[in-house]
């Protein structure tokens, strides 16, 4: 496992720095993914060697996706098996790393043709991806490996991966009654009075509760009763400062989020003074769009957003 520099000093191989912001690629590689099937059969084979799983795990997640066909099962069940309560926290987020980085490739879930990984995929991932952040929350917390370091509530580099990864699997109607099901928009309701303003959190969340009200809004009006007028107001007002703010206009995925975004933020009423600050700031982003040139039918829908929040703001 690497070692990476940090400054004057150097960062300890199973930090969590190296799991969460350690860059793991096979760009320039001519090796394809069947060139790591040895490296799934060693981790089916080795079931209690926690530290090589998770070490295997971060090599994977270069794959971006399971891999082969025939080691995609197998290695689909070793990922679920580390996110497990009892499993110790550095497996779990290497796990949840590795499934983060595949977000795009499982979210389109109608391209998966096998039956055993779509089940396993709605009906044992899903569910496992919150015990990966939350072991507490299960009846098996209480096997936690001994010495084990505590779970923080916040945790600005882990978060940011699970609310990418719930964000792309939300684009999918079918992944969104699943995360209402098992949790996941209950769990990110929970966060929102610990919003980070100077982290993509806000934004993220934002476009998750867009796309589970666009897909489900009887369980998305029901869900979101727990959420105050204070929050939602926080939450709409930072998720287009920090898509300013932190360039997220320049992130594909983020871009296709611009109208989930549009639509949680237009679920209730906004006072006056504090419309014309998110005006302004959908404003320079419609504009940093078109600057560039980028997805003009996205860039239209924030237009259009832009002139409804302009009138409002006339009225």
């Amino acid at each position: 496992m690497m070692i990476a520099a940090a400054g004057d000093g150097f960062i300890h191989p199973d930090h969590d720095s190296i799991i969460w912001r350690g860059r793991f690629t096979w760009n320039g590689d001519p090796r394809t993914a069947a060139d790591f099937d040895w490296l799934v059969d060693y981790l089916v084979s080795c079931p209690q060697d926690h530290a090589a799983i998770g070490d295997a795990l971060l090599a994977l997640s270069a794959m971006k996706g399971l891999g082969t066909h025939d080691r995609a099962s197998a290695y689909l069940q070793v990922l679920i098996s580390a996110m497990k309560s009892y499993s110790p926290r550095r497996l779990r987020y290497a796990a949840l790393r590795a499934v983060s980085e595949s977000r795009m490739t499982l979210a389109d879930i109608s391209a998966v043709e096998d039956k055993k990984i779509r089940h396993l995929l709605l009906t044992e991932l899903s569910p496992a991806l919150l015990t990966a952040i939350c072991p507490e929350t299960t009846a098996h917390a209480a096997e936690r490996c001994e010495g084990d370091e505590p779970d923080v509530n916040f945790n600005y580099w882990r978060d940011d991966a699970y609310l990418r990864l719930i964000m792309a699997l939300a684009s999918n109607v079918e992944w969104c009654k699943r995360l209402v099901a098992d949790r996941h928009i209950g769990y990110c309701i929970s966060i929102l009075n610990n919003l980070d303003e100077h982290s993509p959190a806000p934004f993220h969340l934002a476009a998750i509760f867009g796309r589970v009200y666009n897909s489900s809004p009887d369980v998305a009006a029901a869900a979101f009763k727990a959420v105050t007028d204070e929050d939602f107001l926080s939450l709409a007002k930072s998720a287009w400062q920090t898509a300013l703010d932190l360039k997220l206009y320049d992130e594909t995925e983020c871009i296709s989020a611009f109208p989930a975004v549009i639509r949680c933020t237009g679920q209730k009423d906004i006072p006056a003074i504090d419309l014309k600050d998110i005006l302004r700031n959908v404003g320079l982003v419609m504009e940093k769009l078109k600057r560039r040139n980028k997805c003009p039918e996205i860039t239209s829908v924030i237009q259009e957003y832009h002139t409804t929040l302009t009138n409002l703001t006339k009225a």
